[in-house]
C-alpha cells in the first residue's frame, strides 16, 4: 500500500493511542457519522463509536492500526490517496465521494468524506468525517435514468416529426411516378422497346414507397385497420411463413402462453413486428444458434411503468418475446437501435428501418418495447401490447372483390400538387367521369357553389393550404349532404384524424397507390349507402 508520507515508522516502536488523541475522539461518540483520525502511514489511530460499529469491530484493539484504505473500492482508491497526500503536504481541506465496504467485506456502500489536517501532540494527522450516501446516490442514479428516458422519448418524437414530413412529400412525388408509369405501361404494350425501362421505374418507385411507409410507421402516422386478435393463434399462423427465411443450423421454437391473449392491433402490423424481430434475430446469429418466441400475460403497476416502461399506463398487457443466441448488442450502439436508418450491417445489407418500424408500431398501439442484451450471449426483445378485455369475437370484415366502376357522376378533385391533379383527372376521365379540379379550398368552394348540388364525390388531399381537407368536406356538405368524400393522404395528423367522420360515404386511401386500388376506393365510396 502506498503511504501518505514517505517517512517510515520505527519498527521497534509499538502502536499506542496517545491520551490526548483518545480524549479527542471520545468527544465525537455522539455524532452519527464516522470520525477517523489517520496517521501519515494510513494507519487508523483514532475513531468514534459510530466508526467502530460500521467497521464491526468487537473491541478497541481490533481498530487500532488498521488501514481504512483497504476497504475502499479499487477504482476509487488512487484519487482518495492523492487527496489525503494533499491534505497533509499542502494543509488544505479536501472532499471526496467514494465506495467502501463496512464490516467484513462487500457489498460496497457510497460515502462522502471531508478531510483536514490536524496536529495532535505536534504530530500531523488526517481527520476525516465520513458519511454514508448510498441512498442519495441511488436516488441520483434513478433520476438520471428517468431523465435519460425523457431525453430519448423527446429525441424519438423529433425524429418522428422529421420522418413524417419527408414521407408525406415524398409519397406525393411517388404517387405521380407510379400513376404515370402505370398509364404508360397500359399504353405502350408488351412489345414496346421501352417496356422494360418503364417497368424498372415502376418497380423502383414501389420499393421507395415501401420505405416511406416504414418511416410513417416509425412516426406513428401510418393508416391502420386494428382488430381484436388472439396473440397465440395469430403468431402460430404467421410463423410458417417465416420458416424459409431461417437457416437450417438455427433452431426455432415457439412457446405460446397458457391462456388466451387478446389485443387490439392491425394484423399486418403484428406480422410486421414479428417479421422484423425474427430477421433481426437471424442476422445476429453468425453460425448455429436458436431463436425462441414466447407469449405471456403480464401486469404492470405504476412504479414499474415509471421505472422501466416510460409512456405506458399501469394495467394488463399481452407480451411476446423474441430471443436469440447471437452476438448481442454493444453498449456503444445500444442507445441508437430504434433510430431510423441506424444499422450495423454492411452497405446494401439493410435499410436501418427494421427496429424503428417495430418501435413505431408498438408505440402507436399504446404499447412498449424492452431490449435485454448480453454481448456474446444473445438478445431478447420484449413487446408489450394492451390486453383487450371486451368482446373476444373477431371483428374483421371480410374483404370484398370490387368491380371497377363505369364513369357516372361529377367528381371534384382537390390537391395543391398540379401533377397529382392532372394524373387523377386523367385516370377518372379515362373511366368516363366528369372531373373538376382545384388547387386549394377557395377554388373548391367556388366550383361547388357554381355547380350547386351536382357534385357526387369530393376527392381531396387531407393536407391543404388555408383549410385542411376534412374541414373543406364539412363546408361543402352543408349545401350538398349527399356528396361522398375520398381523402388522399400519406399520413393523417393526429389533430385531423380525430375529426374524420367514421361513416358510410367517407373513405381514406393512402398515397402512393396503384390506379387499380384507387378505382376500387372510388367504387367503394360511390356505392356506399
Amino acid at each position: 500500500m502506498t503511504e501518505l508520507h514517505t517517512e517510515s515508522p520505527a519498527a521497534e516502536k509499538p502502536f499506542r493511542i496517545d491520551k490526548n488523541l483518545a480524549t479527542i475522539t471520545s468527544l465525537y461518540d455522539a455524532i452519527p457519522a464516522s470520525i477517523l483520525i489517520i496517521d501519515p502511514h494510513e494507519r487508523l489511530m483514532g475513531w468514534n463509536r459510530f466508526s467502530r460499529d460500521r467497521i464491526n469491530a468487537r473491541d478497541e484493539s481490533e481498530m487500532l492500526g488498521i488501514n481504512p484504505m483497504d476497504r475502499v473500492h479499487p477504482d476509487d482508491l488512487p484519487e482518495l490517496l492523492k487527496k489525503g497526500y494533499k491534505v497533509l503536504e499542502q494543509d488544505i481541506e479536501e472532499t471526496a465521494q467514494f465506495r467502501m465496504y463496512h464490516g467484513d467485506g462487500p457489498p460496497y456502500k457510497w460515502a462522502t468524506m471531508r478531510a483536514k489536517k490536524a496536529l495532535i501532540d505536534d504530530q500531523p494527522y488526517v481527520v476525516a468525517v465520513v458519511t454514508e450516501i448510498t441512498e442519495l446516490k441511488e436516488a441520483e442514479a434513478e433520476q438520471e435514468k428517468l431523465q435519460m428516458q425523457l431525453r430519448q422519448h423527446h429525441k424519438m418524437q423529433l425524429i418522428g416529426q422529421f420522418a413524417e414530413g419527408i414521407a408525406h412529400d415524398f409519397n406525393n412525388i411517388l404517387f405521380g411516378i407510379l400513376g404515370n408509369t402505370e398509364i404508360l405501361l397500359d399504353q405502350v404494350g408488351a412489345t414496346s422497346p421501352i417496356i422494360e425501362q418503364i417497368q424498372d421505374i415502376h418497380q423502383l418507385a414501389t420499393h421507395s414507397a415501401k420505405l416511406t411507409n416504414q418511416l410513417l410507421t416509425f412516426a406513428r402516422k401510418d393508416l391502420t385497420y386494428p382488430e381484436i386478435i388472439e396473440l397465440n393463434s395469430a403468431i402460430s399462423e404467421f410463423l410458417p411463413l417465416h420458416y424459409s427465411s431461417i437457416r437450417q443450423n438455427i433452431q426455432f421454437e415457439f412457446r405460446p402462453g397458457n391462456t388466451e391473449l387478446f389485443t387490439f392491433i392491425d394484423r399486418d402490423q403484428l406480422d410486421q413486428i414479428l417479421t422484423n424481430l425474427i430477421l433481426n434475430a437471424r442476422d445476429a446469429i453468425t453460425d448455429s444458434g436458436k431463436i425462441l418466441i414466447e407469449c405471456d400475460l403480464v401486469h404492470f403497476e405504476k412504479d414499474a411503468c415509471n421505472e422501466r416502461l416510460a409512456g405506458i399506463s399501469p394495467g394488463d398487457y399481452v407480451k411476446f418475446s423474441v430471443s436469440d443466441t447471437g452476438y448481442g448488442i454493444d453498449a456503444r450502439i445500444y442507445p441508437h437501435i430504434f433510430e431510423p436508418f441506424f444499422t450495423t450491417k454492411e452497405i446494401g445489407k439493410g435499410t436501418g428501418l427494421g427496429l424503428s418500424t417495430v418501435y413505431g408500431i408498438v408505440t402507436q398501439n399504446n404499447g412498449n418495447i424492452e431490449c435485454r442484451t448480453e454481448p456474446g450471449t444473445g438478445t431478447t426483445f420484449d413487446i408489450y401490447l394492451p390486453q383487450y378485455k371486451g368482446d373476444e369475437q373477431h371483428n374483421k370484415s371480410e374483404a370484398n372483390e370490387h368491380i371497377l366502376p363505369e364513369g357516372k357522376g361529377l367528381i371534384l378533385v382537390v390537391s395543391s400538387e398540379s401533377a397529382i391533379l392532372n394524373l387523377i383527372r386523367g385516370i377518372l376521365e379515362h373511366r368516363g367521369f366528369v372531373v373538376l379540379t382545384a388547387n386549394n379550398a377557395e377554388e373548391s368552394i367556388y366550383l361547388a357553389e357554381t355547380h350547386k348540388s351536382q357534385i357526387d364525390l369530393l376527392v381531396t388531399d387531407v393536407l391543404l393550404t388555408m383549410m385542411n381537407g376534412v374541414n373543406l368536406s364539412l363546408v361543402l356538405q352543408r349545401d350538398n349532404p349527399a356528396m361522398k368524400v375520398l381523402f388522399l393522404s400519406g399520413y393523417v395528423p393526429d389533430k385531423i384524424s380525430l375529426v374524420i367522420p367514421p361513416e358510410d360515404g367517407v373513405e381514406i386511401i393512402r398515397t402512393p397507390f396503384s390506379i387499380n386500388d384507387f378505382m376500387k376506393a372510388i367504387d367503394k365510396v360511390l356505392t356506399s349507402a
